[in-house]
């Protein structure tokens, strides 16, 4: 019978265990009491981390909401609970030891994460953007456009901001250009409409003249004429071979050519073989004894039996040719100057007047002649020099009443020296003011 009554006893027991299982362990004394242990957060879903020790990461024990059963007495409850959520702030929580052993339950308020974003953007995009507490002071660069950032209050109790100040954008090509933004605890978006700058002018184009030009160069002429003697009035002008300092007869040449282009003008002039036959003439009278005369004593001996009183004297200075170097230098043509500079004086303008530093240095229309002046260019080129120089002398009065001094340089010698003819043919014919200082002919 007692038998029976154990069996029964021990059948109630085991089921007071399967319904009550902490009333159970209390009632036979198994242990101590259970601890039951519940962790919610508002929202829910957080992960749960548990440590002895606050600067711990403790171990992880589940996710909101938690519930367990504290059973051996070895375990406390008491420690650090820490509550982590994507998009809020972790919290923790001390809960400390009882003198009696009680159930922990605790719900944590999490709070939300601030995040606060900025964003500048350029069109054209790629400007450098920069960052000051004021304008003159806008030094620390935060990127190239378009630039992102963002803050959050993760770590703080604190609202996230952006500071007050201002931004600036610098691209090449294009105007600085400033914001101003005030403090905002907001998504901020800052867009900068960038303004071309004007562009600087086009160097300017240049030119190299023709080689021929620059080698051959026409005749300079420079003259005087009594402007009260009319040489073609129709007293006769006697026109002396020229001197020379050459085997070549060129003096003879000279003084036909100028003859014959004088009597083309109108001018009587008196044959180079009349003279030649007066000064023969000239020469037999004098007497064996006698030096015949030369210079201007035969220029005066000869005016009686030529019946003139003007005489043409000249003499051949130069005379040569062969291959020369010249150098030929760029030059800028008229209207491309004027182009240049126009372009350049608004260009210049423009920065002065919107008060901005010129982004570029630009030179101006005299350095780019000196800089082309250094590009200069040598050739080997056949030149012929020529210089005559002559004056036509009133024997009466013994002055000069027409003088000049010619030079030339060409492809030809024969070519030079016609030149300088046809130049002071022109020149004695001119009846204007006298004056005929450096004229220069072809």
């Amino acid at each position: 019978m007692t038998r029976v009554y154990s069996l029964r006893f021990l059948i109630a027991a085991l089921a007071l265990c399967i319904v009550c299982p902490l009333q159970a362990y209390a009632l036979f004394g198994f242990g101590s009491t259970p601890i039951n242990r519940e962790i919610t957060s508002t929202p829910s879903g957080a992960t749960i981390y548990y440590s002895q020790k606050e600067d711990e990461p403790g171990t992880k024990l589940g996710t909101t909401p938690f519930k367990d059963i504290i059973k051996d007495d070895k375990i406390s409850p008491a420690g650090y609970y820490r509550v982590e959520k994507e998009g809020y702030k972790p919290k923790t929580v001390y809960v400390p030891n009882q003198e009696k052993p009680a159930d922990v339950k605790r719900n944590f308020e999490l709070q939300q994460i601030t995040t606060i974003r900025l964003k500048v953007i350029s069109n054209p995009p790629g400007a450098t953007i920069l960052f000051g507490k004021d304008i003159n002071n806008i030094t620390k660069e935060l990127g190239p456009a378009p630039y992102t950032e963002s803050k959050t209050d993760a770590a703080s109790e604190q609202k996230p901001f952006w500071e007050k100040g201002v931004y600036k954008a610098l691209l090449k090509g294009y105007r600085p250009k400033v914001v101003a933004s005030e403090r905002s605890e907001e998504n901020k978006q800052i867009n900068f409409e960038l303004e071309t700058l004007p562009l600087p002018p086009e160097p300017p184009k240049v030119e190299y003249p023709d080689k021929k030009t620059v080698a051959w160069k026409p005749v300079n002429l420079d003259a005087y004429k009594n402007p009260d003697v009319d040489l073609s009035s129709g007293i006769p002008l006697a026109v002396m071979n020229f001197k020379e300092n050459s085997t070549l007869d060129i003096g003879s040449q000279a003084a036909d050519s100028l003859i014959m282009k004088l009597q083309r003008k109108g001018f009587v002039v008196i044959e180079r073989e009349i003279i030649e036959k007066a000064i023969t003439d000239l020469k037999g009278a004098a007497p064996a004894d006698k030096k015949a005369s030369s210079g201007i004593e035969l220029i005066k001996d000869l005016s009686e039996p030529l019946k003139t009183r003007y005489f043409l004297i000249g003499s051949i200075n130069e005379y040569i040719s062969g291959n020369e170097n010249i150098i030929i230098l760029p030059f800028i043509p008229d209207k491309e100057k004027e182009r240049y500079q126009k372009e350049y004086d608004a260009y210049m303008a423009y920065f002065k007047s919107e008060n901005i530093s010129n982004p570029q240095p630009v030179k101006t229309l005299q350095e780019w002649e000196l800089e082309f002046n250094a590009k200069s260019q040598t050739f080997s080129m056949p030149i012929a020099r020529v210089s005559i120089t002559a004056k036509v002398l009133d024997v009466k009065s013994g002055k000069a009443i027409w003088t000049g001094i010619a030079n030339v340089s060409e492809n030809g010698l024969q070519k030079g020296l016609n030149a300088i003819l046809s130049a002071m043919a022109d020149s004695i014919g001119d009846q204007g003011d006298g004056k005929a200082d450096s004229k220069n002919k072809r």
